[in-house]
C-alpha cells in the first residue's frame, strides 16, 4: 500500500473539509476522527499501517485545513455527530468502520449509538462516549461558556518564531515525543506576520455550553450493536472518573486492550496499536 496519503476536500452544506486518504479504493473503507485541536495528522503513523482497509482520516470542522463554523455558532460534540452522518451519506456507504482518538472516540461512540445499524466495527482510542456533567452544573456551565464567547474577541493569538518552537511547546504540554507531536503540529500551524499560529478555531478552547449527563451518555452506548474495540494506554488521561465500570457494562460487544503510552499512544507506538486492530478488524483472535 501507498504509505502516503492522498489529499483532497470535499464540501459539506458549506463548509469545506479537507481529508486525508490512505488505502486501495477497493479497500474497506475506515473513517478516521481525530481528538480535540488535533486533526487528521494524528493517524498519520497508524494509518499506513492498517494495510487491508481504505483510511479516510477527515479534519473535523474548526481543526486542521477545514472551514470553521459560522460566527455565532459553537462546537459541541453533537455536531459533530452530524458531521460523521453527512460523511457517512456523502460517501454513499451502507456500513462504516470507525476509529476515534480522544474526542474522535467519543464522537464515534455518539454515532454508533445513533445509527447503530451503520457501524460494523468500532475502534476507541483513549476514549468511550463523551465527558459528561451532572445536570446540577447546567446552569453554571451555560454561563461561563456565554461569558467565554463574549470575551474572545480580546483574545490574541500566539505568534511562534519558528515551526520548531510550536512543535516543541505541543511536545511538553501533551507529553509528547518530537516525532509524535510533528505531523499535527504542522498541519496545524499557518504563516502570518512575525512567525506562525494556530489555523484551530479558537472557539474550540471555549467552555461547553452543554454536557450530557453520565445517564444520558450509557444509554446511546446501549444502543450499539457492533463489536467494539477500547483501545486504552496505561499512562494515557486517567479516564476512570469519567468513563467508569458502568459504561464498559453498558456496551454490549466490549474488547478492552490495554498497553503501555501515553494519551498519543496511536502516534508513539503504532505499530502496537495496529496489532490490536488489524485482527479485531479481520475477525481474527487477538489477546485482549
Amino acid at each position: 500500500m501507498d504509505t502516503l496519503a492522498h489529499e483532497f476536500n470535499i464540501t459539506l452544506n458549506n463548509l469545506q473539509l479537507a481529508v486525508k486518504r490512505w488505502g486501495e479504493s477497493s479497500s474497506k473503507p475506515i473513517l478516521a476522527l481525530h481528538g480535540w485541536l488535533d486533526n487528521a495528522g494524528t493517524f498519520d503513523r497508524l494509518a499506513p499501517l492498517l494495510k487491508d482497509f481504505q483510511i479516510f482520516a477527515v479534519d473535523m470542522p474548526g481543526h486542521g485545513l477545514s472551514s470553521h463554523w459560522p460566527q455565532g455558532m459553537s462546537y459541541h460534540s453533537i455536531d459533530a455527530v452530524g458531521i460523521v452522518s453527512q460523511l457517512v451519506r456523502h460517501w454513499n456507504w451502507e456500513k462504516v468502520t470507525l476509529l476515534g482518538h480522544s474526542m474522535g472516540a467519543s464522537i464515534a461512540s455518539l454515532y454508533a449509538g445513533a445509527f447503530p445499524e451503520k457501524v460494523d466495527r468500532l475502534v476507541l482510542i483513549e476514549g468511550l462516549g463523551p465527558l459528561a456533567a451532572p445536570a446540577s452544573e447546567v446552569p453554571h456551565r451555560l454561563r461561563r461558556s456565554i461569558q467565554q464567547y463574549a470575551e474572545l474577541s480580546l483574545k490574541k493569538l500566539p505568534i511562534y518564531s519558528s515551526v520548531e518552537e510550536a512543535i516543541e511547546l505541543r511536545r511538553r504540554v501533551s507529553m509528547m515525543s518530537i516525532g509524535a507531536a510533528t505531523p499535527i503540529v504542522t498541519r496545524g500551524l499557518k504563516e502570518v506576520v512575525g512567525g506562525f499560529t494556530w489555523r484551530t478555531d479558537p472557539r474550540l478552547k471555549m467552555e461547553s455550553p452543554y454536557r450530557m449527563t453520565e445517564e444520558q451518555v450509557c444509554e446511546c452506548l446501549k444502543q450499539i450493536t457492533c463489536q467494539v474495540l477500547w483501545i486504552r494506554a496505561n499512562q494515557g488521561m486517567n479516564l476512570d472518573p469519567f468513563m467508569a465500570s458502568h459504561r464498559q457494562q453498558s456496551v454490549k460487544e466490549l474488547n478492552v486492550f490495554r498497553l503501555d503510552g501515553n494519551h498519543h499512544v496511536h502516534l508513539e507506538n503504532p505499530n502496537r496499536v495496529a496489532e490490536a486492530i488489524t485482527p479485531f478488524l479481520l475477525n481474527q483472535t487477538f489477546n485482549v
